[in-house]
């Protein structure tokens, strides 16, 4: 639990000369692949540093326990302290926000009021827009089936041939 050990072990990746495999060779540890004779040593990247371990240190000799260690629960834009305004203007200001809160809610009252009228507006134009656009699309799909009826009356498609058929048979057995 002491400090670091005084070389660390470096898994470093490596090539093969002979076989052009790549392998990993620890630091301090014999090659690990049987082509590679040398080790290389590579400087190291950082250290890490502790505190010398002393006997009989506890939390308490370094950390004040009377203090709490949060700074403070409370809000750090509430002033604490002594009030330096007097009662009467504590009065005025109180009121002044009231009565400006009076007037905002008039204001938006009256902007949500010329919304919603805009709002109605709007659909009713709306509304009047599509009640046209159905009322032109049934007139024009009357007009077409009328048109269609007047270009096919005369044809001979619309004759009930099986009716016919046997309106032609009785009249031949009547007339016999």
């Amino acid at each position: 639990m002491g400090g670091p050990p005084e070389t660390a072990s470096v898994h470093r990746l490596a090539a093969c000369n002979e076989c052009q495999c790549h392998y990993y060779r620890q630091g301090s540890a014999p090659p690990t692949h049987p082509m590679v004779a040398e080790e290389v040593q590579y400087p190291p990247i950082g250290a890490v540093t502790y505190p010398p371990i002393t006997p009989g240190l506890t939390v308490t000799d370094f950390l004040d326990t009377s203090k709490p260690l949060v700074k403070s629960k409370r809000d750090p834009t509430k002033a604490a302290g002594p009030r330096f305004v007097d009662e009467s203007e504590q009065e005025r200001r109180r009121i002044a926000r009231t009565q400006k809160k009076v007037i905002n809610a008039v204001q938006t009252s009256k902007i949500n009021g010329q919304r919603m009228n805009e709002r109605r507006y709007l659909r009713a134009q709306y509304e009047f827009e599509r009640e046209k656009k159905l009322a032109e699309k049934s007139i024009y799909h009357k007009e077409k089936t009328h048109e269609w009826q007047l270009r096919l009356q005369n044809s001979p498609f619309l004759v009930d041939l099986a009716g016919d058929a046997e309106r032609v048979e009785e009249e031949m057995v009547c007339s016999c």
